[in-house]
């Protein structure tokens, strides 16, 4: 990872670039100058009108939950995070934030297609799930087993040495893959398992913490840069983009520096 600083890289990786770049898509779009997309904005009254009856109907007191990985951790009448903290009301407020980091990135990094034929059996509840509920609760579970962790006297932590180590074999357990209960890509969400393991030993400055290089001390950085115990959504974005960026395999190059989760448009001039 090429630690000096690239203004090309810094903006392509901001909030700044991405609002710019959607506008310039967006007026593309309306002019019907994109070739899979066209935006009508004479139907934007029906489609608001559309959406309201939408969230009127199944939240008629506007109690709307946040739509993130967390709503997977809840099914039926369980609510697996809920459960953990009845659990654990030993552990501090910090030492939750990084549980709570290390379970959210891990759990999303795992979610992809999972194929129609795979499902994930909760044991404890005798409830199949599949798809990305599925995906998200074998996470879980697996992450509560120590599966990312290398030391046994503490297996709810994503270490680096537990993150490089974990196998396709482990994978497919955790996952409860068989020949009668397939996943889709299996060996792609080790390495990016594996590669997240790379992003800590690359980045002791925001990972590496009381001896230990751990994910979850991405949540001591993001406090320690805190004003007021607040920290910006464009901080924590771009944070995700800086930091992560060496997981992802064969993307936009720039000077060696692996951009991660920024693409380009044929349309648009990098």
């Amino acid at each position: 990872m090429n630690l000096t600083p690239n203004p090309i890289i810094d903006y392509l990786r901001s909030t700044k670039a991405i609002r710019e770049r959607c506008n310039q898509l967006f007026l593309l779009a309306t002019n019907d100058q994109l070739l899979h997309l066209k935006v009508n904005l004479g139907c934007i009254d029906d489609t608001v009108d559309y959406v309201l009856e939408v969230i009127k109907r199944n939240y008629p007191d506007l109690n709307i939950p946040y739509h993130s990985r967390w709503r997977h951790f809840c099914y039926g009448e369980i609510d697996l995070w809920k459960n953990f903290l009845t659990s654990h009301t030993e552990l501090s407020k910090k030492e939750i934030g990084r549980i709570q980091y290390e379970i959210a990135i891990t759990s999303v990094l795992l979610d992809a297609g999972s194929g129609k034929d795979w499902c994930y059996l909760d044991k404890k509840n005798g409830i199949h799930l599949r798809r990305s509920e599925g995906l998200a609760v074998a996470s879980f579970d697996a992450f509560m087993k120590g599966s990312y962790s290398s030391a046994k006297s503490n297996l709810l932590q994503a270490d680096q040495e537990g993150l490089a180590s974990i196998t396709v074999d482990e994978m497919r357990d955790a996952f409860q893959v068989s020949d009668k209960n397939p996943l889709l890509g299996v060996d792609g969400r080790v390495q990016l398992i594996n590669k997240l393991a790379d992003c800590l030993k690359q980045q002791p400055q925001i990972f590496h913490l009381n001896n230990v290089s751990r994910l979850g001390h991405l949540f001591d950085y993001f406090l320690s840069q805190a004003i007021d115990n607040k920290i910006s959504a464009l901080s924590l974005l771009e944070g995700v983009l800086n930091y992560f960026s060496e997981i992802w395999p064969n993307r936009l190059n720039i000077d060696g520096e692996n951009l991660g989760d920024v693409w380009t448009h044929p349309l648009l001039m990098v």
